[in-house]
This record gives structure tokens, sequence and C-alpha cells, in this order.
């Protein structure tokens, strides 16, 4: 770190608080500490691994703070019945999120194969730099996208409430099996 900042004071010629600073970014960012704005590049697998220990620094803080007792939700009272079926009872619950995932994959499709959008997110995906050079802002595009990620992850937890007992760390179990098949199967 000091020979960072020495750098750096030489470079721009000042000593200040937002010296130390920008070293200390530079230090937990994993930037060399060369030029301002010159990053090394990182593999899609540091990204996986540093999301990894974040959800688990964070489900243990949820832990922490209110603490591990789980949350039951029944689920509607239209919707708590059963639906026979060639004579087997099925709760009617479970039709609605079989529904919804089946709503949510068609919309998916809709919008990733037959719209403006899901074309960009495509092109995006295999060539960003090509998109970003044609006008298309590409990190707002991958900004909306994790949005729209995470409010899918939102509602699945909406659906498995009632299924489920609601606690902290209850996909811990799911995320572990995603990881060993991003590491086996490769990115």
């Amino acid at each position: 770190l000091l020979q960072r900042r020495q750098r750096l004071i030489a470079a721009d010629g000042r000593d200040d608080r937002f010296t130390e600073l920008w070293c200390l970014t530079d230090q937990v960012g994993g930037r060399d500490g060369g030029d301002r704005g010159e990053r090394r590049r990182r593999d899609h697998l540091d990204q996986v691994l540093a999301t990894f220990g974040l959800i688990l620094f964070f489900n243990e803080a949820v832990r922490v703070i209110w603490g591990p007792q789980s949350m039951y939700m029944r689920p509607p009272a239209a919707l708590s019945g059963t639906i026979e079926i060639l004579g087997n009872s099925y709760p009617a619950y479970r039709f609605l999120v079989i529904a919804a995932g089946l709503l949510v994959a068609f919309g998916l499709y809709i919008t990733i194969y037959h719209t403006r959008v899901g074309m960009l997110i495509r092109a995006g995906a295999s060539n960003a730099r090509m998109v970003s050079v044609l006008g298309v802002n590409i990190r707002l595009l991958n900004t909306i996208l994790f949005g729209m990620g995470a409010a899918l992850a939102g509602l699945a937890g909406l659906m498995a409430a009632p299924i489920l007992a609601v606690q902290p760390g209850m996909g811990d179990h799911v995320l572990i099996v995603v990881l060993v098949v991003i590491v086996i199967g490769g990115i």
C-alpha cells in the first residue's frame, strides 16, 4: 500500500485522504495500483466465487441481526384446498406455482426470442463490445437484466413461502450444487 501511495503522490502531486482511500480501494477492488482506472482482468469464476461469498456473508448477517427462526405462511384461503385428478388429491396451491412457472417461462421466451430487447440481450451476451459500439448502453442493459433476475428470485421465494419455511439461508444447499455445476461445466 505504501508503494502505491508513493506512486500516486509522485504522479498527481497531491497527498490527501483521497489518495489513501484510492489506495485502499485499489487493494480491496483488485486493481494493480498503477494508473487510476486501470484494472486487472478477472475471470468469470472470480465473480461467481465473490457472489457466493457475499451470499454466505449476508445470510449470516441476517441470522445474527434477526435470528435463525423460521417464518411460516399459509396459502391463500381460495387455494388451500385440494384438486382431485384421476383419484389422487393434489394441493391447489401447487397448481398455482406450476402455472406461475409456466407463465414466467413463456414470458421470458417471448421476451428473449421475439422482441428487440431480447435481440440486444442475446447480442450483448455474445459480443458486448460490438453492441456497445452500435450505441447500446450495455451496462444499463446488464443492470436491468440483473434487476429482472432479482425480481424473479423474489417471485420464486414468494411462491415457495407457503410450501417451505422461510428462513435465512434457505437456498444455501442449492447454491452449493449450482457452484459445482458452474465449476465442472465451465462458464
